[in-house]
């Protein structure tokens, strides 16, 4: 029973009253969420959305993230837009998932890398998709419907719907449904 008013006082407070996050439908936010909205962005929640103990989800300037009904994070998950991140219906999450849109640039040698300005992409992960513990999306991944994605494997393209995904990089291990 405290549980549920803390997850509804957490709602109230981190969602309904904030404009830059919208909700479809009831969200629950465990301990210690960090949701950080910029400027411009924004991040929808549809129905049935649990974002897990020491997660962030970080939408920067004008970026926006979009969780689809009956989705779930991993604890400690890090999710982050520069641009546009867009995760499906009925997805679960391992902990320690990160899923980012951008890379830091590097190509001019003249400048510090960490004053080069960020490459942006876009982030799609369908429909019933399951990450597995410690697996990295990365910019301009798309992960098709009803896939698998093994715990450590890093996502750098993408991929067809109903397929096993594993390793560094991904690579398809097997078609779920031959």
């Amino acid at each position: 029973m405290i549980n549920k008013l803390i997850y509804i006082i957490r709602y109230y407070l981190q969602i309904k009253l904030n404009k830059k996050i919208t909700s479809n439908g009831f969200v629950i936010l465990q301990s210690n969420v960090k949701l950080i909205v910029e400027e411009g962005g924004g991040i929808v929640f549809r129905k049935s959305v649990t974002i897990k103990e020491h997660s962030v989800i970080y939408a920067k300037k004008n970026a926006k993230i979009i969780f689809g009904d009956n989705t779930s994070t991993g604890h400690h998950t890090e999710i982050s837009a520069n641009t546009f991140i867009e995760i499906g219906s009925d997805v679960i999450m391992g902990a320690y998932t990160y899923i980012t849109d951008s890379n830091h640039g590097y190509k001019d040698s003249t400048a510090l890398i960490r004053k080069q300005a960020m490459e942006s992409g876009k982030v799609s992960i369908g429909d019933n998709v399951w990450l597995g513990r410690s697996v990295m999306v990365l910019k301009d991944a798309n992960i098709g419907d009803n896939s698998i994605v093994g715990a450590g494997s890093i996502v750098t393209k993408k991929f067809k719907n109903n397929v096993i995904l594993a390793g560094v990089p991904a690579k398809v291990i097997k078609d779920i449904y031959e």
